[in-house]
């Protein structure tokens, strides 16, 4: 999962993405309104983690411009304030958690996966579907019991294709999960699916063409 991470305090921003990197996300740091506003209109993230004052203006910029766009991208608010009106301010304008400075960063890591798990529509942190199980508080993943040996971007690209369950995912969307839009890699894409249709023994992948792909539900 892809985490964008807006924090202009540069020993908290790299204690964030040593953490965030040490549990198997990937984070993208940066530490300006501008800069988050350009990425979010090229790049694709699982949820936006936003420090609210900034030098060039504040987080709730970015998470206005996010509930006005057509991308569903959780969030999170971090900041040093703790007023009532920021907070309000916060969740009014569709922030999904708000969390005040100092924190304990298992306590955010937590509310990341929480988040996600609530977006996702699943009621815990292992995700379903026939007999394959996705834990992502632990991030690894059975397939009718048995654990399945992935990859970073396998397990990645898996868990995109589980929390759509059902539904067509984009390829454009899956490239830019697994690498960011900057990083595709030629057929890495059809790849990586091949691999893990292999370990995916009870669980289909559909391939729909020139759209994407789809982890099918059975009854």
């Amino acid at each position: 999962m892809r985490i964008l991470l807006l924090e202009d305090d540069e020993p908290l921003g790299k204690a964030l993405v040593a953490a965030i990197t040490q549990n198997s996300f990937q984070a993208v740091w940066v530490r300006r309104v501008v800069d988050a506003l350009a990425l979010l209109e090229t790049d694709m993230f699982s949820i936006a983690l936003l420090d609210i004052g900034l030098p060039d203006g504040s987080g709730l910029d970015v998470l206005r411009s996010i509930r006005l766009s057509e991308k569903k991208i959780p969030v999170i608010m971090l900041t040093a304030r703790d007023g009532l009106q920021d907070r309000i301010d916060g969740l009014d304008l569709g922030a999904d958690d708000y969390l005040a400075k100092p924190f304990a960063v298992p306590e955010l890591l937590s509310r990341i996966r929480a988040v996600i798990r609530r977006t996702a529509g699943f009621a815990d942190s292992i995700w379903r579907v026939g007999t394959l199980s996705v834990d992502v508080a632990r991030h690894s993943a059975t397939i009718a019991g048995l654990p399945l040996d992935l990859s970073l971007r396998e397990y990645t690209l898996l868990v995109e294709l589980v929390r759509n369950a059902g539904v067509y995912v984009t390829r454009s969307r899956l490239e830019a999960v697994m690498f960011g839009i900057n990083q595709l890699e030629g057929n890495s894409l059809e790849v990586h699916i091949h691999n893990l249709r292999k370990k995916l023994t009870d669980v289909r992948i559909r391939t729909i063409r020139g759209v994407g792909y789809q982890l099918e539900v059975t009854p």
